[in-house]
Protein backbone atom coordinates (compact mmCIF):
# COMPACT_ATOMS: atom_id res chain seq x y z
CA UNK A 1 0.00 0.00 0.00
CA UNK A 2 1.17 3.56 -0.75
CA UNK A 3 2.19 5.71 2.15
CA UNK A 4 -0.18 8.53 2.96
CA UNK A 5 1.72 10.15 5.78
CA UNK A 6 -0.24 13.34 6.39
CA UNK A 7 0.90 16.94 6.75
CA UNK A 8 -2.55 18.17 7.72
CA UNK A 9 -2.58 21.37 9.76
CA UNK A 10 -3.51 21.10 13.44
CA UNK A 11 -7.17 21.35 14.34
CA UNK A 12 -8.45 20.16 10.95
CA UNK A 13 -10.94 17.35 11.45
CA UNK A 14 -11.71 14.22 9.50
CA UNK A 15 -15.05 12.51 10.22
CA UNK A 16 -15.13 11.47 13.88
CA UNK A 17 -14.46 7.83 14.66
CA UNK A 18 -14.59 5.51 17.63
CA UNK A 19 -12.34 6.72 20.42
CA UNK A 20 -9.17 4.74 20.45
CA UNK A 21 -6.21 6.29 21.96
CA UNK A 22 -2.63 6.27 22.83
CA UNK A 23 -3.28 8.27 25.99
CA UNK A 24 -0.15 10.29 26.46
CA UNK A 25 -0.74 11.71 29.92
CA UNK A 26 1.45 14.77 29.71
CA UNK A 27 2.41 16.73 32.80
CA UNK A 28 1.41 20.43 33.10
CA UNK A 29 2.24 23.06 30.55
CA UNK A 30 1.83 24.08 26.96
CA UNK A 31 4.51 24.67 24.36
CA UNK A 32 5.70 27.01 21.65
CA UNK A 33 6.86 24.05 19.58
CA UNK A 34 6.49 24.39 15.83
CA UNK A 35 6.03 21.46 13.53
CA UNK A 36 8.62 20.45 10.96
CA UNK A 37 6.69 20.52 7.73
CA UNK A 38 7.02 17.68 5.29
CA UNK A 39 8.82 18.42 2.04
CA UNK A 40 5.90 17.53 -0.19
CA UNK A 41 2.16 17.21 0.10
CA UNK A 42 0.69 13.78 -0.64
CA UNK A 43 -2.36 13.26 -2.78
CA UNK A 44 -5.74 13.31 -1.02
CA UNK A 45 -6.73 9.99 0.54
CA UNK A 46 -10.09 8.35 0.04
CA UNK A 47 -11.11 6.45 3.15
CA UNK A 48 -13.97 4.23 4.09
CA UNK A 49 -16.74 5.66 6.24
CA UNK A 50 -16.04 5.24 9.94
CA UNK A 51 -18.33 5.27 12.99
CA UNK A 52 -18.82 8.25 15.28
CA UNK A 53 -16.99 9.02 18.51
CA UNK A 54 -18.12 6.84 21.40
CA UNK A 55 -18.69 8.31 24.86
CA UNK A 56 -19.94 7.05 28.20
CA UNK A 57 -23.71 6.99 28.91
CA UNK A 58 -25.40 10.20 30.10
CA UNK A 59 -29.02 10.95 31.06
CA UNK A 60 -31.36 11.74 28.15
CA UNK A 61 -32.33 15.10 29.67
CA UNK A 62 -29.87 17.97 30.28
CA UNK A 63 -28.23 17.84 33.72
CA UNK A 64 -27.53 21.40 34.88
CA UNK A 65 -26.05 22.21 38.30
CA UNK A 66 -28.37 23.57 41.01
CA UNK A 67 -27.99 26.88 42.85
CA UNK A 68 -24.91 26.66 45.10
CA UNK A 69 -27.05 26.55 48.24
CA UNK A 70 -28.66 23.27 47.13
CA UNK A 71 -25.43 21.29 46.75
CA UNK A 72 -24.34 19.36 49.84
CA UNK A 73 -20.98 18.32 51.25
CA UNK A 74 -19.96 15.03 49.62
CA UNK A 75 -20.78 12.70 52.51
CA UNK A 76 -24.14 14.41 53.14
CA UNK A 77 -24.95 14.12 49.43
CA UNK A 78 -24.14 10.40 49.54
CA UNK A 79 -26.57 9.97 52.44
CA UNK A 80 -29.27 11.98 50.64
CA UNK A 81 -28.96 9.89 47.48
CA UNK A 82 -28.89 6.66 49.50
CA UNK A 83 -31.98 7.65 51.49
CA UNK A 84 -33.84 8.41 48.26
CA UNK A 85 -32.67 5.11 46.80
CA UNK A 86 -34.01 2.95 49.62
CA UNK A 87 -37.21 5.02 49.92
CA UNK A 88 -37.94 4.29 46.25
CA UNK A 89 -37.83 0.49 46.69
CA UNK A 90 -41.38 -0.91 46.27
CA UNK A 91 -43.04 -1.53 49.68
CA UNK A 92 -43.59 -5.23 48.98
CA UNK A 93 -39.83 -5.70 48.73
CA UNK A 94 -39.28 -4.10 52.15
CA UNK A 95 -41.93 -5.97 54.10
CA UNK A 96 -40.17 -9.30 54.63
CA UNK A 97 -39.04 -10.47 58.06
CA UNK A 98 -35.57 -11.41 56.81
CA UNK A 99 -33.15 -8.66 55.73
CA UNK A 100 -32.32 -8.79 52.04
CA UNK A 101 -28.71 -9.25 51.03
CA UNK A 102 -27.19 -6.25 49.26
CA UNK A 103 -23.69 -5.81 47.84
CA UNK A 104 -21.97 -2.70 46.50
CA UNK A 105 -20.29 -2.92 43.11
CA UNK A 106 -17.46 -0.35 43.47
CA UNK A 107 -18.63 3.14 42.54
CA UNK A 108 -17.09 4.92 39.54
CA UNK A 109 -16.45 8.34 38.07
CA UNK A 110 -19.06 8.85 35.37
CA UNK A 111 -16.77 10.87 33.09
CA UNK A 112 -13.99 8.28 32.77
CA UNK A 113 -15.47 5.05 34.16
CA UNK A 114 -12.79 4.37 36.77
CA UNK A 115 -12.48 4.51 40.54
CA UNK A 116 -11.17 7.64 42.24
CA UNK A 117 -10.40 8.86 45.74
CA UNK A 118 -13.88 10.41 45.76
CA UNK A 119 -15.68 7.19 44.77
CA UNK A 120 -13.81 5.31 47.51
CA UNK A 121 -14.91 7.92 50.06
CA UNK A 122 -18.48 7.69 48.78
CA UNK A 123 -18.47 3.91 48.99
CA UNK A 124 -17.27 3.94 52.59
CA UNK A 125 -19.95 6.45 53.57
CA UNK A 126 -22.60 4.49 51.72
CA UNK A 127 -21.68 1.28 53.55
CA UNK A 128 -21.84 3.06 56.91
CA UNK A 129 -25.24 4.52 56.03
CA UNK A 130 -26.69 1.12 55.13
CA UNK A 131 -25.37 -0.55 58.26
CA UNK A 132 -26.58 2.25 60.53
CA UNK A 133 -30.01 3.07 59.10
CA UNK A 134 -31.29 0.27 56.86
CA UNK A 135 -32.26 -2.74 59.01
CA UNK A 136 -34.12 -4.34 56.09
CA UNK A 137 -30.84 -4.91 54.26
CA UNK A 138 -27.87 -7.11 55.05
CA UNK A 139 -24.73 -5.56 53.53
CA UNK A 140 -22.19 -8.13 52.37
CA UNK A 141 -18.95 -7.93 50.36
CA UNK A 142 -19.28 -8.34 46.61
CA UNK A 143 -17.59 -11.61 45.65
CA UNK A 144 -18.37 -14.81 43.78
CA UNK A 145 -20.01 -16.39 46.83
CA UNK A 146 -22.46 -13.55 47.42
CA UNK A 147 -23.16 -13.06 43.71
CA UNK A 148 -24.10 -16.75 43.44
CA UNK A 149 -26.99 -15.99 45.82
CA UNK A 150 -28.46 -13.34 43.48
CA UNK A 151 -28.42 -10.39 45.90
CA UNK A 152 -29.46 -6.82 45.30
CA UNK A 153 -26.50 -4.99 43.75
CA UNK A 154 -25.99 -1.29 44.44
CA UNK A 155 -24.19 0.64 41.69
CA UNK A 156 -23.32 4.32 41.67
CA UNK A 157 -21.47 7.07 39.88
CA UNK A 158 -20.50 10.71 40.31
CA UNK A 159 -19.92 13.25 37.55
CA UNK A 160 -19.21 16.98 37.40
CA UNK A 161 -21.70 19.39 35.85
CA UNK A 162 -21.21 22.99 34.74
CA UNK A 163 -22.98 25.63 32.65
CA UNK A 164 -23.03 23.21 29.69
CA UNK A 165 -24.37 20.35 31.77
CA UNK A 166 -22.23 17.21 31.75
CA UNK A 167 -19.96 18.50 28.97
CA UNK A 168 -16.23 18.58 29.79
CA UNK A 169 -15.22 21.60 31.84
CA UNK A 170 -14.75 22.96 35.34
CA UNK A 171 -17.66 21.60 37.43
CA UNK A 172 -19.92 23.81 39.52
CA UNK A 173 -21.33 20.77 41.34
CA UNK A 174 -21.19 16.97 41.19
CA UNK A 175 -24.19 14.78 40.41
CA UNK A 176 -24.49 11.48 42.28
CA UNK A 177 -26.58 8.58 40.95
CA UNK A 178 -27.36 5.34 42.81
CA UNK A 179 -29.39 2.39 41.52
CA UNK A 180 -30.34 -0.93 43.09
CA UNK A 181 -30.38 -3.87 40.67
CA UNK A 182 -32.28 -7.08 41.47
CA UNK A 183 -30.32 -9.97 39.97
CA UNK A 184 -33.28 -12.34 40.34
CA UNK A 185 -35.61 -10.30 38.15
CA UNK A 186 -33.14 -8.25 36.10
CA UNK A 187 -34.99 -5.05 37.05
CA UNK A 188 -33.90 -1.84 38.79
CA UNK A 189 -35.79 -1.65 42.10
CA UNK A 190 -34.32 1.52 43.61
CA UNK A 191 -32.91 4.82 42.39
CA UNK A 192 -31.61 7.94 44.13
CA UNK A 193 -29.80 11.15 43.19
CA UNK A 194 -28.21 14.13 44.91
CA UNK A 195 -25.92 17.10 44.27
CA UNK A 196 -22.52 17.47 45.97
CA UNK A 197 -20.34 20.55 46.31
CA UNK A 198 -17.06 20.56 44.44
CA UNK A 199 -14.91 20.94 47.54
CA UNK A 200 -14.15 17.54 48.98
CA UNK A 201 -14.46 15.70 45.65
CA UNK A 202 -11.01 14.29 44.88
CA UNK A 203 -11.02 12.97 41.31
CA UNK A 204 -7.50 11.49 41.35
CA UNK A 205 -7.64 7.87 40.13
CA UNK A 206 -6.91 5.07 42.55
CA UNK A 207 -3.68 3.11 42.12
CA UNK A 208 -4.97 0.47 39.69
CA UNK A 209 -6.56 3.02 37.35
CA UNK A 210 -3.65 5.45 37.64
CA UNK A 211 -1.19 2.73 36.58
CA UNK A 212 -3.36 1.03 33.95
CA UNK A 213 -1.73 1.35 30.51
CA UNK A 214 -5.01 1.49 28.60
CA UNK A 215 -8.39 3.20 28.66
CA UNK A 216 -11.39 2.65 26.43
CA UNK A 217 -15.16 2.72 26.60
CA UNK A 218 -16.11 -0.97 26.63
CA UNK A 219 -19.38 -2.83 27.18
CA UNK A 220 -18.59 -3.54 30.84
CA UNK A 221 -18.37 0.07 31.97
CA UNK A 222 -21.14 1.20 29.60
CA UNK A 223 -23.48 -1.38 31.14
CA UNK A 224 -22.54 -0.31 34.66
CA UNK A 225 -23.17 3.38 33.99
CA UNK A 226 -26.39 2.71 32.10
CA UNK A 227 -27.65 0.80 35.15
CA UNK A 228 -26.69 3.76 37.39
CA UNK A 229 -28.91 6.03 35.30
CA UNK A 230 -31.88 3.62 35.09
CA UNK A 231 -35.07 4.36 37.01
CA UNK A 232 -37.19 2.03 39.14
CA UNK A 233 -38.92 -0.58 36.99
CA UNK A 234 -36.51 -0.31 34.08
CA UNK A 235 -34.44 -3.34 33.04
CA UNK A 236 -30.86 -3.68 34.16
CA UNK A 237 -28.48 -3.23 31.23
CA UNK A 238 -27.97 -6.71 29.69
CA UNK A 239 -24.21 -6.25 29.43
CA UNK A 240 -24.09 -5.54 33.16
CA UNK A 241 -26.08 -8.66 34.04
CA UNK A 242 -23.98 -10.81 31.72
CA UNK A 243 -20.76 -9.57 33.31
CA UNK A 244 -21.70 -9.66 36.99
CA UNK A 245 -19.52 -12.69 37.85
CA UNK A 246 -16.54 -11.15 36.11
CA UNK A 247 -17.28 -7.86 37.91
CA UNK A 248 -17.05 -9.57 41.30
CA UNK A 249 -13.67 -11.10 40.46
CA UNK A 250 -12.42 -7.83 38.98
CA UNK A 251 -13.45 -5.89 42.09
CA UNK A 252 -11.47 -8.29 44.27
CA UNK A 253 -8.54 -8.18 41.84
CA UNK A 254 -8.39 -4.39 41.90
CA UNK A 255 -8.57 -4.37 45.69
CA UNK A 256 -5.72 -6.90 45.90
CA UNK A 257 -3.61 -4.91 43.44
CA UNK A 258 -4.12 -1.65 45.32
CA UNK A 259 -3.07 -3.43 48.52
CA UNK A 260 0.15 -4.69 46.91
CA UNK A 261 -0.96 -8.35 46.84
CA UNK A 262 0.05 -8.85 43.22
CA UNK A 263 0.04 -12.67 43.14
CA UNK A 264 -3.50 -12.75 44.50
CA UNK A 265 -4.52 -10.04 42.04
CA UNK A 266 -3.09 -12.06 39.15
CA UNK A 267 -5.06 -15.15 40.20
CA UNK A 268 -8.27 -13.12 40.39
CA UNK A 269 -7.79 -11.48 36.99
CA UNK A 270 -7.02 -14.89 35.47
CA UNK A 271 -10.25 -16.22 36.97
CA UNK A 272 -12.16 -13.23 35.59
CA UNK A 273 -10.67 -13.84 32.14
CA UNK A 274 -12.12 -17.37 32.16
CA UNK A 275 -15.69 -16.13 32.66
CA UNK A 276 -17.98 -15.53 29.64
CA UNK A 277 -17.58 -11.75 30.03
CA UNK A 278 -13.88 -11.88 30.86
CA UNK A 279 -12.67 -10.32 27.62
CA UNK A 280 -12.80 -6.72 28.85
CA UNK A 281 -10.46 -3.82 29.46
CA UNK A 282 -10.07 -4.07 33.24
CA UNK A 283 -9.13 -7.74 32.98
CA UNK A 284 -6.47 -7.12 30.33
CA UNK A 285 -5.11 -4.14 32.27
CA UNK A 286 -5.04 -6.23 35.43
CA UNK A 287 -3.20 -9.16 33.85
CA UNK A 288 -0.57 -6.81 32.47
CA UNK A 289 -0.14 -4.83 35.69
CA UNK A 290 0.08 -7.82 38.02
CA UNK A 291 2.68 -9.56 35.83
CA UNK A 292 4.63 -6.30 35.51
CA UNK A 293 4.67 -5.78 39.28
CA UNK A 294 5.79 -9.38 39.78
CA UNK A 295 8.72 -8.84 37.39
CA UNK A 296 7.44 -11.39 34.86
CA UNK A 297 8.39 -9.46 31.75
CA UNK A 298 7.50 -12.17 29.24
CA UNK A 299 4.05 -12.73 30.72
CA UNK A 300 3.51 -8.98 30.95
CA UNK A 301 4.32 -8.55 27.27
CA UNK A 302 2.02 -11.42 26.36
CA UNK A 303 -0.79 -9.80 28.35
CA UNK A 304 -0.09 -6.50 26.65
CA UNK A 305 -0.28 -8.05 23.19
CA UNK A 306 -3.76 -9.35 24.05
CA UNK A 307 -4.67 -5.87 25.25
CA UNK A 308 -3.66 -4.48 21.85
CA UNK A 309 -5.70 -7.18 20.10
CA UNK A 310 -8.70 -6.25 22.26
CA UNK A 311 -8.38 -2.63 21.22
CA UNK A 312 -8.01 -3.40 17.52
CA UNK A 313 -11.06 -5.68 17.55
CA UNK A 314 -13.08 -2.89 19.13
CA UNK A 315 -11.68 -0.16 16.85
CA UNK A 316 -10.26 1.59 19.89
CA UNK A 317 -6.84 1.30 21.46
CA UNK A 318 -5.50 3.41 24.30
CA UNK A 319 -2.20 3.59 26.15
CA UNK A 320 -1.12 5.91 28.98
CA UNK A 321 2.26 7.58 28.49
CA UNK A 322 3.89 10.53 30.27
CA UNK A 323 5.74 13.45 28.63
CA UNK A 324 7.89 16.19 30.05
CA UNK A 325 5.98 19.47 30.47
CA UNK A 326 5.82 21.52 27.25
CA UNK A 327 7.87 18.90 25.43
CA UNK A 328 7.72 15.91 23.13
CA UNK A 329 10.28 14.06 25.29
CA UNK A 330 8.98 11.27 27.51
CA UNK A 331 9.17 11.68 31.28
CA UNK A 332 12.76 10.81 32.30
CA UNK A 333 11.95 8.25 35.03
CA UNK A 334 12.63 4.75 33.57
CA UNK A 335 10.36 3.23 36.21
CA UNK A 336 7.51 5.06 34.46
CA UNK A 337 8.61 5.04 30.83
CA UNK A 338 10.73 1.90 30.66
CA UNK A 339 7.91 -0.16 29.14
CA UNK A 340 7.06 2.26 26.32
CA UNK A 341 9.29 0.58 23.73
CA UNK A 342 7.58 -2.73 24.43
CA UNK A 343 4.15 -1.10 24.23
CA UNK A 344 4.87 0.41 20.82
CA UNK A 345 6.54 -2.79 19.62
CA UNK A 346 3.34 -4.70 20.36
CA UNK A 347 1.19 -2.00 18.76
CA UNK A 348 3.28 -2.31 15.59
CA UNK A 349 3.31 -6.12 15.62
CA UNK A 350 -0.40 -6.52 16.25
CA UNK A 351 -1.43 -3.71 13.89
CA UNK A 352 0.77 -4.76 10.96
CA UNK A 353 -1.05 -7.95 9.89
CA UNK A 354 -4.44 -6.22 10.05
CA UNK A 355 -3.67 -4.04 7.03
CA UNK A 356 -5.68 -1.21 8.56
CA UNK A 357 -4.94 2.49 8.47
CA UNK A 358 -4.43 4.55 11.61
CA UNK A 359 -4.99 8.19 12.38
CA UNK A 360 -3.01 9.55 15.33
CA UNK A 361 -4.78 12.50 16.92
CA UNK A 362 -2.98 14.53 19.57
CA UNK A 363 -4.79 16.25 22.46
CA UNK A 364 -4.00 18.60 25.33
CA UNK A 365 -5.84 19.94 28.37
CA UNK A 366 -7.41 23.44 28.11
CA UNK A 367 -4.45 25.00 29.96
CA UNK A 368 -2.56 27.54 27.82
CA UNK A 369 -3.23 29.28 24.48
CA UNK A 370 -5.25 27.27 21.98
CA UNK A 371 -2.81 27.69 19.09
CA UNK A 372 0.15 26.49 21.14
CA UNK A 373 -1.85 23.56 22.49
CA UNK A 374 -2.67 22.52 18.93
CA UNK A 375 1.02 22.66 18.03
CA UNK A 376 1.97 20.61 21.08
CA UNK A 377 -0.72 18.00 20.49
CA UNK A 378 0.38 17.58 16.88
CA UNK A 379 4.06 17.41 17.82
CA UNK A 380 3.38 14.62 20.31
CA UNK A 381 1.38 12.69 17.74
CA UNK A 382 4.36 13.01 15.40
CA UNK A 383 6.69 11.81 18.16
CA UNK A 384 4.65 8.63 18.57
CA UNK A 385 4.57 8.13 14.80
CA UNK A 386 8.38 8.39 14.70
CA UNK A 387 8.73 5.81 17.48
CA UNK A 388 6.33 3.47 15.71
CA UNK A 389 8.28 3.91 12.48
CA UNK A 390 11.35 2.51 14.23
CA UNK A 391 9.31 -0.57 15.11
CA UNK A 392 7.65 -1.07 11.71
CA UNK A 393 8.03 0.93 8.50
CA UNK A 394 5.05 -0.93 7.05
CA UNK A 395 2.77 0.26 9.86
CA UNK A 396 4.16 3.81 9.84
CA UNK A 397 3.32 4.13 6.15
CA UNK A 398 -0.37 3.68 6.99
CA UNK A 399 -0.52 6.46 9.60
CA UNK A 400 -1.66 10.08 9.45
CA UNK A 401 -1.24 12.58 12.29
CA UNK A 402 -3.37 15.48 13.48
CA UNK A 403 -3.47 17.82 16.50
CA UNK A 404 -6.71 19.13 17.98
CA UNK A 405 -5.52 20.76 21.21
CA UNK A 406 -8.29 20.69 23.83
CA UNK A 407 -11.25 20.67 21.42
CA UNK A 408 -12.06 17.01 22.22
CA UNK A 409 -11.40 17.04 25.98
CA UNK A 410 -13.05 14.30 28.05
CA UNK A 411 -12.67 15.85 31.52
CA UNK A 412 -11.88 19.47 30.68
CA UNK A 413 -10.98 20.80 34.14
CA UNK A 414 -7.50 21.96 33.14
CA UNK A 415 -6.01 20.75 36.41
CA UNK A 416 -3.07 19.10 34.60
CA UNK A 417 -2.72 16.27 37.09
CA UNK A 418 -3.75 12.61 37.19
CA UNK A 419 -7.44 13.53 37.44
CA UNK A 420 -7.55 14.84 33.85
CA UNK A 421 -4.78 12.80 32.23
CA UNK A 422 -7.21 11.56 29.56
CA UNK A 423 -7.25 15.07 28.16
CA UNK A 424 -3.52 14.86 27.34
CA UNK A 425 -3.51 11.96 24.93
CA UNK A 426 -2.72 10.90 21.41
CA UNK A 427 -5.44 8.66 19.99
CA UNK A 428 -4.98 5.82 17.54
CA UNK A 429 -8.11 5.68 15.43
CA UNK A 430 -8.06 2.48 13.34
CA UNK A 431 -10.05 2.52 10.11
CA UNK A 432 -10.37 0.47 6.97
CA UNK A 433 -8.35 1.86 4.05
CA UNK A 434 -9.27 2.38 0.42
CA UNK A 435 -6.71 2.41 -2.35
CA UNK A 436 -5.38 5.87 -3.09
CA UNK A 437 -6.41 7.48 -6.34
Amino acid sequence: MRSYRSTMSSGVSRPAVLLTGLLLAALPGCSNLTREEASQTPAPVQQAAVPTLVSLPVPPAPTLPPPPSEALPLEAAVERAAADLFASVPPEMRSGSTPQMVVIDPLVDGAVGGQTAATRTMEQRLASFIQASQPNYDLRPMNTETISQSPLVLVGSVRGAGPEGLAPGVPQAYRIWFSLADLRTGVVVGHGMAWARTDGVDSEPTTFFKESPAWVVDDGIKGYLQTCLSKVGEPVAPSYLDGILAAALIADGIQAYDAGRYEAALDLFRAAERTPAGNQLRVHNGLYLANWRLGRDGDAEGAFSRLVDFGLRHDRLALMMLFRPASTAYWPDPQITGSYDMWLRQVARRTGPSGRCLELVGHTSPTGPMALNEQLSLARADKVWQDLARQSVEVSDRITTRGVGSSEAIVGTGRDDYSDMLDRRVEFRPMDCQTQA
